[in-house]
């Protein structure tokens, strides 16, 4: 469900700026330029350094010992975090590999079960964007991407009159869209910020089965073109 989500959100967001760009008639402009075709576009290539901070995330317990429960809805305290990407640029469009993560602290009373401690997000991603010219300087840019996130949770479980203290560990299917704007300082330098929004298969810590958290999160970074 929350796959075919993410997909409408992407197809609409894409529409919205196809048909946004082509009224302002920057594909035209785009295209116009020095005479030049996409395929005759030089390939460059770009490193960035990124900072984030989430703002309204949230999970629910599930499953405690195989059984389900009347999972409760919990947030996750400010969740923040940064990460690195190298990718490359032909004409409008942008790929790039991405290695970030996110730590936050929880804290979830079900009634019979308890569970806190440190939530630790590790991602590694393939992302794809496309880059809209808004003004000599300034871009506006939307995409996303998919991989896999490495969970390590630092738990302190209660559930069935027992307590365990405990560090739990899996490997989940993530994914993510992003937009925002991008701002030349020169010709190989810009800064960008934006929003994402984030999440992943639901994660399992042993005894523990807890929804897939939802992040929604600012973006803030800096990229060097080479």
């Amino acid at each position: 469900m929350k796959i075919a989500s993410f997909l409408f959100v992407i197809i609409s967001l894409l529409c919205c700026v196809v048909v946004n760009a082509d009224d302002m008639g920057m594909f035209e402009d785009y295209l116009n330029r020095d005479a030049r075709t996409f395929a005759e576009e030089d390939v460059t290539y770009y490193v960035q350094g990124f900072g984030l901070l989430s703002f309204n995330s949230s999970s629910k317990l599930l499953e405690v010992e195989g059984e389900t429960v009347s999972g409760k809805d919990f947030d996750l305290d400010m969740p923040w975090g940064g990460g690195l990407a190298i990718g490359a640029r032909k004409g409008l469009l942008r790929g790039e590999f991405e290695v970030s993560g996110q730590m936050s602290k929880f804290d979830v009373d079900n009634g019979s079960s308890e569970a806190d401690g440190d939530f630790l997000a590790v991602n590694f991603l393939s992302n794809a964007y496309y880059d809209m010219p808004v003004t000599e300087k300034l871009d506006f840019y939307i995409g996303g991407g998919a991989g896999f996130t490495w969970y390590t949770a630092d738990l302190e479980a209660k559930y069935g009159g027992l307590k365990e203290i405990k560090t739990e560990e899996d490997f989940v299917f993530s994914y993510h869209v992003d937009l925002g704007v991008s701002y030349w300082l020169d010709k190989q330098s810009e800064i960008f910020g934006g929003y994402r929004y984030f999440s992943t298969a639901d994660p399992v810590f042993d005894d523990l089965r807890f929804e897939a958290p939802e992040y929604h999160t600012l973006q803030v970074g800096l990229r060097y073109n080479f």
